[in-house]
């Protein structure tokens, strides 16, 4: 698996253009025609369809088919499994004679497809969690139904990781089937549904705390997703015929199923496949503007002769949709610094568009099932009716709902008009679930189903604005969600203080629960290793939101190792004995955590967390060797403050001296350290027993006054040195610090005594200033003013609350930092700093979430003591590839020729000025010799200017420059 290593190949193409941009000015989702009138949800006719439903599962086999007889079959006794729904193409109950004929004469399977029972769990799941979000009582209703659908659909995976379709049955005459595969074979379209249930499923199970009712469940997802991620996609416009992506619909079952893989696993190779599948369907996008645009915003492929017109395939309303379908979940996947994103969701909105533009008929709200010929001619009869049984409503509603999570690329009205068109293309399922609305009965009420579920739930979830599941609508990683909830510590059990522990809020609902996951990352000593093995804990209805303060790292359990974690959270108030407080405890197991449970390793009613928000640390205050305790400045208002320890003995914790704490004094101000203070060896005596502060001592004549006040640990006590502290001075605001101040040994002189505060001069500079202790006092040294890094174009509040301290490098000192740096919109970076000779080399990280990797990832590589944005990437002469972009100026298409002296890998981009890029040639390996690859610049949207192509070829960057006339 890869691991988003930050040492993976990329290949950066930066456009820079004088006046003209490059790119066609974003799509826009259009106008959808009259408001929609809104469909009346009724619980008591969702409860219905859902029991209706299970007359349909575990069905009777067919027995015999009489062609005297009008083709009537007879059943017996032996029935189907109870999660399998309907009989594959004979369902016994909505036919017809031709149906009958054509099951009989064309040897027409009866096996339950895995698609069929796919579409009604994934509906029952969806009802469940409208009822969930809306507080009915009933929402395990059919949890029952959903776990036997899964567990049927495990049943049809292959050794291969492929799901069987049951097109065929063995004999014309033979009805009692086996699972013998015989003439079926795997095909994708069973496969990618199969792998989209078993993922909603998953996630479903996940939300409500039931994931061990379905065994296993991770171990097939990652079987299917491994097999699909393994087929080949296609590099051209001409599709094998002879593979599983014969036609564009097939390839989009593959990218759905993967896309939601990726939602449950995060494991790269399925990211980099649905990236390499986006890229297909982006460049063969039908842009064609001729004929009113007929065309526009289709894959025209697979090409046939119907009713004696030959048409396109993939143009018939249902595998467009599924197209449309495909890419749409993919999209929510896409981490934001993705170089497709952008034009991937013009896709989507073109695709869409289509749709709106063409194949809506207003009056009735039918679609029409084919629109063009090949020449993009409109049809001259165009068939019209209500498609509304085959998941077409699904894309629509995902669609609706991602553009609410994805606020950058959606505007408020592209929102409006997709709501609105998920409405109408609800009307006539919302009329059909009532068996006594349709000509079917039962059955015409059930193939209704799901695509009333999907408007049920994801209409509701973009009304109230929550969450389907936790993991949709997360592009990036938002170093807000761990504010004050990340540690250092040695995780993975190494030997080496370099990995880094987060909780991250999911957020949630108050009737589902908040999720939140505790994530590792893991250090190398030259980055750090983040993947789905990175989720060490994750809980439905644990939420972050309660954890107070900060978190800190130490050994809880007594095993030796810096691998726990220990924290406050708030169990709520009561009204009559006030709040209630528990320390939770996460113990490391090399890559799990084993939480403490509710209660934890203490709780007290009456005890207020709220009290020691930001003032909680860490350390060995009863000098036993361990760093096993906890230290809390608890305010009791008006000025009195009492440091509380929590003695560890590796299954709880004493409260050591109750409420009277360590030490107290009635005239100091915990407010003023809020943020401020950290645990060491400030006293040089070697236990790991004192605590640091920063006091804000208020305006003087002089200025601002800050002293560093130290209690000096005694096992038993504090001893407080005085009110200036180890060192005080006017002129320093500690307020510019707060959420910044972290402790190590930056001089390496082997003590754990120095402090390093992240200093806001305002106008985005920020400065590392290093206070070294001697043992009786701080040394702001010399040059600390400058600090040990300074930088003019970095703003320290987006580092706030987010910066540790470790070994990060592997040098066996605890002298580096590292840090979240909030990035608006964007994946967060991870910023270092590593400790070299009163200096810190500084690296930011920017792409490490989401698979991606940047050239400035191994975060020992460089050095910018000054301004992090003058790194500068060189290119070495020696053993340099050669790189020919032609011609130039060029029109409408562009030659880039390379030669390759060994084997190497290539990828390549283009990307604006800003940095929107879109992807040119997915990442790939070569051989070694001479290529040269052509380009249709109309294709990727380029428009005259001139850029700067930059390439990277076995990690080596080489720049050309171009001009697009």
């Amino acid at each position: 698996m890869k691991t988003g290593n930050f040492t993976n190949i990329k290949i950066i193409f930066l456009f820079f253009f004088f006046s003209l941009q490059c790119f066609d000015a974003q799509v826009t989702i259009a106008p959808v025609g009259s408001p929609a009138t809104l469909p009346n949800i009724n619980l008591n006719d969702i409860d219905n369809i859902c029991t209706i439903s299970n007359n349909y599962r575990g069905l009777t086999k067919i027995s015999s088919v009489d062609p005297s007889n009008n083709y009537q079959a007879t059943f017996n006794n032996n029935t189907w499994n109870s999660g399998a729904w309907f009989r594959g193409y004979f369902s016994g109950f909505e036919d017809t004679l031709d149906k009958r004929t054509k099951f009989y004469n064309e040897n027409w399977s009866s096996h339950p497809l895995a698609r069929s029972t796919s579409k009604v769990v994934r509906g029952l799941i969806h009802y469940n969690n409208f009822r969930g979000e809306n507080g009915n009582a009933n929402y395990n209703l059919n949890i029952d139904q959903i776990v036997d659908g899964l567990k049927y659909l495990q049943t049809q995976i292959q050794p291969s990781g492929g799901v069987i379709w049951w097109f065929e049955r063995p004999g014309l005459n033979t009805f009692d089937q086996d699972d013998t595969p015989g003439a079926n074979n795997i095909h994708i379209y069973e496969t990618g549904h199969t792998l989209a249930t078993l993922c909603d499923g998953y996630m479903y199970l996940k939300k409500i705390n039931k994931l061990d009712r379905v065994p296993n469940l991770i171990q097939d997802i990652n079987k299917i997703a491994g097999f699909i991620e393994q087929i080949p996609v296609p590099t051209t416009d001409i599709l094998d015929p002879s593979t599983q992506y014969n036609t564009a619909d097939y390839m989009a079952f593959g990218l759905w199923g993967l896309s939601k893989a990726y939602k449950v696993t995060k494991n790269c190779n399925y990211l980099n496949k649905v990236t390499e599948i986006c890229n297909w369907f982006i460049a063969y996008q039908s842009l064609d503007n001729t004929n009113n645009e007929e065309c526009k915003g289709t894959w025209k492929f697979s090409s046939q002769t119907e009713n004696n017109v030959q048409i396109y395939s993939n143009t018939k309303i249902v595998y467009h949709l599924v197209c449309v379908r495909g890419l749409i979940e993919a999209f929510d996947i896409i981490p934001a610094s993705s170089s497709i994103r952008e034009n991937l969701s013009n896709t989507i909105k073109l695709g869409v568009n289509h749709i709106i533009k063409k194949r809506v008929r207003e009056s009735d709200q039918t679609l029409s099932w084919l629109q063009f010929d090949t020449n993009c001619q409109t049809l001259a009869n165009i068939d019209y009716a209500y498609y509304y049984d085959n998941d077409q409503v699904e894309p629509i509603a995902l669609l609706a709902y991602y553009a609410t999570l994805h606020n950058d690329l959606f505007n408020n009205s592209e929102k409006e008009y997709l709501k609105n068109f998920l409405i109408k293309m609800s009307l006539y399922s919302g009329s059909r679930i009532l068996p006594s609305t349709n000509n079917q009965g039962d059955y015409g009420a059930l193939i209704q189903m799901h695509s009333w579920a999907y408007y049920v739930d994801y209409y509701n979830a973009i009304t109230h604005g929550y969450k389907i599941f936790a993991e949709d609508g997360n592009p990036y990683y938002d170093s807000n969600k761990v504010m004050n909830k990340m540690v250092s510590g040695d995780f993975d059990n190494d030997g080496k203080q370099d990995d880094i522990a987060a909780f991250y809020d999911y957020g949630g609902d108050p009737i589902n629960g908040m999720t939140t996951e505790l994530h590792v990352l893991k250090g190398t000593g030259s980055n750090f290793n983040f993947s789905s093995s990175s989720i060490y804990w994750q809980a439905p209805n644990y939420n972050s939101a309660q954890i107070v303060g900060n978190t800190v790292s130490g050994d809880f359990d007594n095993d030796g190792k810096q691998d726990d974690i220990a924290l406050f959270y708030d169990l709520g108030t009561d009204p009559v004995n006030g709040a209630k407080t528990a320390i939770h405890v996460f113990k490391g197991n090399v890559n799990s955590f084993e939480y403490s449970g509710t209660n934890g390793f203490w709780q007290s009613q009456g005890y207020d967390s709220g009290k020691i928000t930001d003032r909680i640390v860490s350390g060995d205050f009863d000098n036993d060797g361990k760093v096993d305790d906890i230290a809390a400045f608890y305010d009791y208002g008006t000025g009195g403050t009492r440091i509380h320890v929590f003695r560890g003995t590796g299954s709880g914790f004493e409260y050591l001296n109750g409420a009277d704490g360590f030490w107290q004094q009635t005239s100091y101000d915990a407010n003023k350290i809020t943020g401020k203070i950290v645990s060491g060896d400030f006293d040089n005596d070697g236990n790991f027993d004192d605590i640091a502060a920063f006091y804000d001592d208020g305006n003087t004549a002089n200025g601002i006054k800050t002293s560093i006040h130290v209690f000096k640990g005694t096992g038993t006590g504090f001893d407080y040195s005085d009110p200036n502290g180890f060192w005080n001075t006017t002129g320093y605001d500690s307020n510019k610090i707060t959420g910044r101040v972290v402790s190590g040994d930056f001089d390496n002189d082997g003590k754990y005594d120095d402090i390093i505060a992240f200093y806001d001069y305002g106008s985005n500079e920020t400065r590392a200033h290093i206070f070294r202790s001697t043992g009786t006092g701080f040394e702001y040294l010399p040059y600390a003013s400058d600090g040990f890094w300074q930088n003019i174009n970095y703003k320290a509040d987006n580092i706030t609350g987010r910066l540790i301290s470790g070994d990060f490098d592997n040098d066996g000192n605890f002298d580096d930092i590292a840090g979240f740096k909030n990035n608006t919109n964007q994946n967060s970076s991870i910023n270092v700093w590593l400790s070299s000779n009163h200096d810190f080399q500084y690296t930011g990280i920017d792409n490490w979430f989401g698979c991606g990797s940047n050239s400035n990832n191994i975060f020992i590589a460089a050095k910018s003591p000054n301004n992090y944005n003058s790194i500068e990437y060189s290119v070495s002469a020696k053993n340099q590839n050669e790189i020919v972009v032609y011609p130039n100026p060029a029109d409408d298409i562009i030659n880039i020729k390379y030669q390759l002296k060994e084997k190497g890998s290539v990828l390549i981009n283009i990307s604006t000025f800003e940095g929107r890029r879109i992807n040119i040639q997915p990442y790939i390996k070569e051989e070694k010799g001479i290529y040269n690859k052509v380009y249709n610049i109309k294709r990727y949207h380029l428009t005259k200017g001139t850029y700067l192509v930059e390439i990277y070829i076995n990690n080596i960057l080489h720049t050309k420059k171009i001009i697009i006339k």
